[in-house]
């Protein structure tokens, strides 16, 4: 199954973000897939991150065994390092 994306990027407060994806298949089925992370400074380099993500579909995918509606959700919590301006380290916790 080929796929095409298309991606939406929103900064809502200088400590919240979030994405949005939009997926097509080649056989016209439409999914999606988004995410709200919060940053916390909690010194320089370091940042405490909260996320939720959930997924969705349009319609009942049988190759995928998705149905329509929301699909999944997921709640996760990452500590991040700064190590140099264009590298990280965190380490995450999923419940």
């Amino acid at each position: 199954m080929l796929r095409s994306q298309l991606c939406r990027e929103a900064t809502f407060t200088p400590w919240l973000e979030g994405e949005h994806y939009f997926y097509m298949s080649d056989e016209g089925d439409v999914l999606g897939s988004a995410q709200l992370v919060a940053r916390w400074n909690l010194k320089p380099n370091l940042a405490l991150e909260p996320r939720i993500a959930g997924g969705w579909a349009a319609q009942d995918v049988l190759q995928e065994d998705v149905g329509s509606g929301l699909t999944d959700v997921e709640t996760s919590v990452r500590l991040r390092y700064q190590v140099l301006p264009a590298a990280d380290v965190y380490v995450s916790v999923r419940p």
